[in-house]
């Protein structure tokens, strides 16, 4: 009966809105600064700010796998795209194509 009670834990756990509070306990505090080659407090302090730099995507995510943790893409702060630099690409993408026959 306990396998159960444990996969269900696993799933609820799996539906909950992960925090960074969440994950880095979940992974151990220590085990991320040493993953990331940053200190204690450096951790510390984007746990409180509630979020990650992105820049500790992929480390976290790796993680996240080996240990069986969900870490969410939501949990970072991604820069914002300029929807100019969008259309700047996306007009070049065009040009470009259109030289090349396509």
């Amino acid at each position: 009966m306990s396998c159960g009670v444990d996969n269900f834990h696993k799933f609820w756990k799996l539906l909950c809105m992960s925090t960074a509070r969440s994950i880095v306990s979940d992974l151990g505090a220590g085990a991320v600064a040493v993953r990331l080659g940053v200190g204690a407090s450096a951790v510390s302090n984007n746990v409180v700010i509630g979020s990650f730099p992105a820049s500790w995507f992929v480390p976290l995510f790796l993680m996240g796998l080996e240990q069986g943790v969900s870490v969410p893409v939501s949990l970072f702060r991604w820069r914002s795209v300029d929807a100019h630099s969008l259309q700047d690409c996306e007009v070049r993408f065009h040009v470009s194509s259109a030289a090349d026959g396509s």
